[in-house]
């Protein structure tokens, strides 16, 4: 992967926030969420008791993996939007020639690492028109009642609109409840969506909660304040002036049922404008080609490389960090496919990532790791995986089996850590790549530690390693994209959020494209 930006983590380790002298403003936020006096029946959450993924916390968002043997929500999404005609345009008063916005993805865990990237989105986007969340706005089952501390306390200074598609947690709160309730403005369940739910599964499905009066109280008061139009549902199409934005729904498993994908090929074919399509999960993540099923045929990708459609970018949450493939899928036609999960949720790493070389639907070259961008880099992420599991190795001589360890004088988190300047050569040579930035030659300590970690992920406790085991400190390698579009450019970058004072008001650049009318995207991306 090339280097990104000079003012981003490829430029120095400070950059990337490695070497953070202070912690920014985001703790006393996450005190302020945590101080807000709970509902009528609620115990007082109390900063000890923050969010934090467990055994329990798995047992809430429990209909994903009910999913996994039969997935409603094609069904229940339907049932969502009986009744709701027309091309679900929401219409807004934005300057026709140009518009800024934001995408944020997977942000609501409601802890530290969710309101590091507050300060930094608002001075990097402080002047956005609008903001739309890409996938699982609140962790972890999407609960009506959790919108207070983790949606509405963190971006109540954002004094623009917010629309968002759900993900896969958002549609654990019984059928995605919580979701329509705060965007689409339903107080209650539409009749269908619990009855599609098979007979078999029924006693095990989580249900939605019931409203407390101070959850409406807040987003009544949201409304209030920052008015905007209600979402037609949980997919949209959002007049955005020179540019129409396209929110896709891929419910639990990542699948856009036959009346979405209808809708989606009406409105794109019918608007002549560039479209930049939102959804809840990656076509392209991880070095590998997924993309999402259509219930009546084929992938949504079908749907977005459609030359008709004039796509020009796909964004989507999911997987949470910061990836972007440029694919030229005709000649001369390229797409940004970008992930941008990177808005709160814990930490996946790009260290795994294998050598990328993958076709371009073309016929042209294929796109291979220097066209590639990723934040964190390959380096950034084993070394940021190498001090997580030297904390929990620490832990280990806080207990019962620490005297035995420090008796014979092992120091167990030392067996795991990389300095950052050492894991950006042993990352650059698994790929055959040339380093982000300077590197120090390791130790056989790291090097043993590096295989080490680059294998555990893979394991077959992959699914629940990266929840259980999260980072609330500096520095995150939080991210968020802004994108600023005129009838002839659009600009799209990536901002850091390290959780680093010093990168609160400037935030880093980590990565940015630029689109023309004349010649898309400038060289592929």
């Amino acid at each position: 992967m090339s280097a990104g930006p000079e003012s981003g983590s490829a430029s120095s380790e400070r950059a990337a926030g490695w070497h953070c002298e202070e912690e920014g403003s985001f703790r006393e936020l996450l005190e302020e969420a945590y101080a807000v006096p709970p509902a009528t029946g609620e115990k007082p959450p109390g900063l000890a008791r923050q969010f934090r993924w467990s055994l329990f916390t798995g047992r809430q968002a429990r209909n994903e993996k009910l999913a996994k043997l039969h997935d409603p929500s094609n069904d229940q999404r339907r049932a969502w939007m009986r009744g709701v005609g027309g091309d679900l345009v929401i219409e807004t008063e934005l300057r026709a020639e140009r518009v800024s916005f934001v995408v944020l993805g997977d942000p609501g865990e409601g802890d530290a690492s969710q309101f590091a990237v507050v300060p930094p989105l608002l001075a990097a986007c402080g002047d956005a028109d609008f903001m739309v969340i890409a996938s699982d706005v609140v962790y972890p089952a999407g609960d009506v009642n959790d919108y207070r501390r983790k949606f509405y306390v963190p971006y109540r200074d954002h004094r623009h609109p917010i629309f968002a598609v759900p993900g896969n947690h958002d549609w654990d709160d019984g059928g995605l409840f919580g979701f329509m309730y705060h965007f689409a403005g339903r107080d209650a369940v539409a009749p269908g969506v619990l009855d599609a739910v098979p007979a078999v599964l029924q006693p095990f499905w989580r249900r939605p909660a019931a409203v407390y009066p101070e959850t409406a109280e807040m987003r009544d008061a949201r409304r209030r304040d920052v008015p905007q139009p209600l979402q037609p549902g949980s997919y949209f199409a959002l007049d955005a002036g020179p540019v129409l934005v396209l929110g896709v729904d891929l419910g639990i498993r990542g699948s856009v049922d036959r009346d979405q994908a209808a809708w989606f090929r009406r409105v794109a074919g019918g608007d002549p404008r560039p479209k930049i399509v939102v959804g809840g999960k990656p076509i392209y993540s991880g070095g590998a080609y997924s993309p999402p099923s259509v219930e009546d045929g084929g992938t949504l990708d079908d749907l977005v490389r459609d030359p008709a459609h004039r796509v020009v970018a796909y964004l989507s949450g999911e997987v949470h960090n910061y990836q972007r493939y440029p694919v030229e899928v005709e000649p001369g036609r390229w797409i940004q496919y970008v992930v941008c999960g990177g808005g709160g949720a814990f930490t996946q790493g790009t260290h795994t990532v294998r050598r990328i070389e993958l076709k371009n639907p073309s016929g042209g070259e294929p796109v291979v790791d220097a066209d590639v961008r990723m934040y964190p880099a390959r380096g950034d992420s084993l070394s940021f995986f190498s001090e997580l599991y030297a904390a929990k190795a620490d832990d280990l001589l806080r207990g019962p089996l620490g005297s035995v360890l420090c008796s014979r004088g092992i120091k167990a988190g030392e067996a795991f850590r990389i300095r950052p300047a050492a894991a950006q050569a042993i990352a650059a040579g698994w790929v055959g790549a040339e380093p982000d930035r300077d590197t120090a030659e390791p130790t056989a300590s790291e090097r043993r530690a590096a295989e080490l970690i680059r294998w555990l992920p893979h394991g077959k406790f992959s699914e629940v390693y990266y929840p259980y085991w999260d980072w609330d400190r500096p520095p995150f390698f939080k991210s968020f994209v802004r994108i600023d579009a005129t009838e002839d450019v659009i600009r799209l970058r990536c901002f850091a959020a390290t959780g680093c004072a010093e990168h609160e008001a400037d935030p880093p650049l980590e990565d940015e494209a630029h689109w023309t009318t004349e010649s898309g995207w400038a060289g592929g991306g």
